[in-house]
């Protein structure tokens, strides 16, 4: 999608040009924002593309669908959780690249494994 289109809206019409059906029956889901600070979650659920829009000004996903059909289908509430406390604290915007690699490491699916077994 990054060469092909340069805003979420040109993102979203590429992706319904495609058919995402998955023969295992599992489903997909994609986050994107462009240059201009607009984002989305893509979400291929029953083979049926949904489209997440923000409901604040920055937006998050881990490995569980938002999707009303199918809200909470995966794994990564957990870490999902400790993002959206992470942005809810500094309205969203993280100070540097430092910053923003400590939210993402404290997510660390490796990382919170091993902490909440006391590795």
């Amino acid at each position: 999608m990054l060469d092909k289109a340069a805003t979420v809206e040109e993102a979203i019409a590429l992706l319904k040009q495609y058919d995402m059906h998955s023969s295992a029956g599992s489903s997909y889901h994609f986050q994107m924002a462009d240059a201009w600070g607009n984002s989305a979650i893509a979400e291929y659920v029953d083979n049926e593309l949904q489209i997440i829009r923000a409901d604040k000004s920055y937006q998050m996903a881990t490995n569980f669908l938002l999707s009303e059909k199918k809200y909470n289908f995966g794994t990564g509430q957990d870490r999902y959780e400790i993002i959206e406390d992470g942005l809810e604290k500094c309205g969203g915007v993280v100070k540097n690249e430092g910053e923003a690699m400590e939210l993402l490491q404290a997510a660390s699916k490796d990382w919170h494994v091993s902490e909440s077994s006391g590795v």
